[in-house]
């Protein structure tokens, strides 16, 4: 084979390459609800660990409200006072378990929280999230004050 007809051969395989990854990128098999609410969790505890208050508040609904008579607006105030601790945040969700019922899901999660050498172990919490378009985003949450025993 020339070398006319190998670059042929190469220039194929590499337009077969790019149409193979192309096809990969746009058919992406879609995600189960429960692998949803688990990839919005793992945000969650990183947007915690980096301290990014947009990055935890984007995981919860406008209609939020929790047995503390807290609503959305209120998180953030209380993220902002939170975030300036100068310790570093180690956040570990445990799922327990995940129970996804229509455009509502009930996740049950033991936490540990850290800042500094302060930690929380073991805490409980439950959160419910909506389905708002094709996110889910938390709507309440029980617990997660005791977290605030690490500050």
């Amino acid at each position: 084979m020339g070398r006319s007809a190998w670059r042929v051969v190469a220039l194929g395989l590499v337009l077969a390459a790019l149409a193979a990854a192309s096809y990969l990128m746009t058919h992406k098999p879609s995600l189960t609800d429960e692998e949803r609410i688990r990839e919005v969790l793992r945000e969650a505890e990183e947007a915690v660990e980096a301290k990014n208050v947009r990055g935890c508040l984007q995981h919860v609904s406008e209609s939020y409200h929790d047995e503390y008579g807290n609503d959305k607006h209120e998180l953030y105030r209380k993220a902002i006072a939170g975030f300036r601790n100068v310790e570093p945040f180690n956040l570990t969700v445990t799922v327990m378990q995940i129970r996804v019922e229509g455009d509502r899901a009930y996740v049950s999660l033991e936490v540990d929280f850290s800042a500094g050498e302060r930690a929380v172990r073991g805490v409980a919490m439950d959160v419910v999230f909506a389905r708002e378009g094709r996110r889910w985003r938390a709507i309440s949450a029980t617990n997660y004050e005791e977290c605030g025993a690490a500050l």
